[in-house]
């Protein structure tokens, strides 16, 4: 007989990071999903380019940590998801996101910020499910050398890209193209033209500050 998975709720203790403004000055608001393996604090910085005396930059970290270097003085990384426990894990995320985001509007006015959603690598399936929830909604809307998940139902949902500006930005040298499905991708992209602003830049699988604040000064 095959053993049987069971499940239970549990409570956890997630963290995430702040970079920027506070208060009454904070006039943006980006909250930025990492990618695969990424540490929070790390990817946090790659958004001081944008550290403007106005913004304020929340990066969640994905609940589930590893060693990447597969020992304990080993750097550790997070991840949103894997094929394993793969509903469950993205219950469990969006569950997280959404207190985060009813958190970070219990102390600043939802009406009175406006709120950028980027999700880069991993974390842009992440943004798409998040956001699909329909608990949250952003008024920009960021794909950075992502991808919108292969399941994504557009017959049923593609609304939700219709809800506010939508903006991809990909690397023409990105090693990943080929796993994020690059060919594939931008086919579903050319079929929502009056939706995505495709901005490809002349790089890697990486946020470069250049193209970075040329997005915030939009």
């Amino acid at each position: 007989m095959d053993p049987k998975a069971n499940f239970i709720k549990v409570k956890r203790t997630a963290r995430y990071y702040s970079l920027g403004a506070d208060g009454a000055a904070v006039k943006k608001i980006y909250i930025a999903l990492h990618g695969y393996g990424y540490h929070g604090y790390w990817f946090c910085k790659r958004f001081e380019p944008i550290d403007d005396g106005s913004t304020l930059v929340i990066c969640p970290e994905g609940l589930s940590k590893f060693y990447k270097d597969g020992g304990y003085n080993g750097k550790v990384g997070s991840s949103w998801m894997t094929k394993e426990n793969r509903k469950e894990e993205i219950e469990d995320y969006i569950s997280y996101l959404n207190r985060l985001y009813d958190e970070i509007f219990s102390v600043y006015d939802r009406s009175s910020v406006d709120l950028v959603g980027l999700g880069f690598s991993q974390g842009g399936a992440t943004l798409c499910r998040w956001l699909n929830n329909r608990h949250a909604h952003v008024d920009q809307f960021v794909l950075w050398c992502s991808s919108i998940p292969h399941d994504f139902d557009f017959e049923k949902d593609g609304d939700l890209f219709r809800q506010q500006p939508c903006y991809l930005y990909a690397g023409k040298k990105d090693p990943f193209l080929k796993w994020i499905e690059g060919d594939q991708y931008k086919n579903v992209i050319s079929k929502q033209k009056e939706i995505f602003t495709e901005v490809w830049f002349d790089g890697e699988h990486e946020i470069r500050p250049k193209e970075l604040l040329a997005f915030h000064k939009l």
